[in-house]
């Protein structure tokens, strides 16, 4: 028989290891998942009840003048009825806003024809969500981000409200979103 070398074995003992802890780091990033802080899962669990919780960041607004922090939110990507959803979360688990995944056929005509406009009718939709700000207990539309996929390298976001004008400012839940550059 064949000796094995101290090396070889030593390499299938580590890879042997690597197998098992991948297999337990998995739970451990599905366990920060599914346990995330309690302000998110208190307004997932009260607005989106039964919704799925695919990721979250922790999001530090800072005053530029001081350096203090000023306030922290929260970015969720949840997945409920179908649809995915982006919120922004206060500490004290209130929702200040989010952004809905819709269909193309689901983007209201005012807002399709403005942006075919601007855009021109070679451009593709490649995505369109559905903004939506919350005051209090009021929930309001207040406009789409459409993304339009103009060459293979490039999109152009546009925001657009719900009568087809571009925003003038954007809602201010959408400032405390990191810009869009590498997502998706």
């Amino acid at each position: 028989m064949r000796k094995l070398s101290g090396m070889y074995l030593a390499g299938l003992l580590l890879a042997g290891l690597c197998v098992y802890d991948g297999c337990v780091f998995q739970s451990r990033s599905d366990d920060v998942v599914l346990h995330p802080p309690d302000a998110v899962r208190k307004a997932v669990d009260s607005r989106f009840a039964g919704a799925t919780l695919r990721s979250w960041a922790e999001l530090i607004s800072f005053d530029s003048t001081r350096g203090d922090t000023i306030t922290t939110y929260f970015d969720a990507t949840i997945f409920h009825s179908g649809r995915t959803y982006r919120l922004v979360i206060q500490e004290d688990s209130g929702i200040l806003g989010w952004e809905k995944e819709i269909r193309r056929s689901e983007i209201p005509p005012p807002v399709k024809d403005s942006v075919m406009v601007d855009a021109g009718r070679e451009t593709r939709i490649s995505a369109a969500f559905e903004i939506t700000t919350v005051s209090g207990s009021s929930e309001e539309v207040k406009g789409y981000r459409i993304e339009l996929r103009e060459s293979a390298l490039f999109t152009r976001v546009l925001y657009v409200t719900k009568r087809g004008s571009p925003f003038g400012p954007l809602p201010d839940f959408l400032a405390h979103l990191p810009t869009e550059a590498g997502r998706r």
